[in-house]
């Protein structure tokens, strides 16, 4: 800040950044000088105005417009996020849908297992509520579907003790991993592909 002050003169309050920057610094001056002269800790938000600094990011992007690859990437995105919007929403409303499935049909089952001591015995502190609500149940397929992360610890026990559960969690896989997931993943990279191509198509209109 001292630098651009010294550089830039008069210029340097024409900026808004360079004057919220200005702000920060002082604040943060200040907060220092109050704890360890006087041993007062402020209970200014300065972490707000830190985080604000990060919006000086978006300059990067400017640079970004230099790079064609760069610029491919950052279009693309943009053209393809409608498209990720409607996805989300697709894919909640068919967690929530198979959710509502399994507080009905999986969790009476799971609390069978918990009530003979299985979870307790294998130190499973979540299994027994993993589908006691929609909630805890989008939560558990998110974990074991969309992250990949634990199918073996709560789904694979229930059906060696249930094996016609199976019939549910196979649904539950193929509609949302094989399904809805590559679904989504065509139409973005459709999306991007609309997007690399609308640069061609205006200039060979505009020819």
């Amino acid at each position: 800040v001292g630098v651009r002050l010294y550089v830039e003169r008069m210029r340097f309050f024409q900026n808004s950044l360079n004057l919220f920057d200005s702000l920060v610094v002082l604040v943060d001056v200040v907060s220092t000088i109050s704890r360890l002269a006087l041993g007062v800790e402020t209970t200014f938000p300065v972490e707000v105005f830190r985080l604000g600094r990060l919006m000086k990011i978006l300059r990067a992007v400017r640079l970004m417009m230099l790079f064609p690859e760069l610029h491919l990437i950052l279009s693309c995105l943009a053209y393809a996020t409608k498209a990720i919007v409607w996805a989300v929403l697709m894919m909640i409303v068919v967690l929530g849908f198979w959710s509502i499935g399994a507080v009905v049909l999986i969790h009476p089952l799971n609390m069978n297992l918990a009530n003979s001591g299985y979870w307790e015995e294998h130190q499973c502190e979540r299994c027994p509520r993993a589908f006691e609500s929609v909630q805890q149940s989008m939560l558990t397929f998110t974990q074991q579907i969309i992250a990949g992360d634990g199918w073996g610890v709560i789904t694979v026990p229930i059906i060696e003790h249930y094996p016609l559960s199976a019939m549910f969690f196979f649904g539950v896989l193929v509609s949302i991993s094989m399904a809805v997931m590559n679904l989504i993943l065509a139409v973005i990279v459709e999306k991007a592909s609309e997007a690399k191509e609308r640069p061609l198509k205006e200039e060979a209109l505009k020819k």
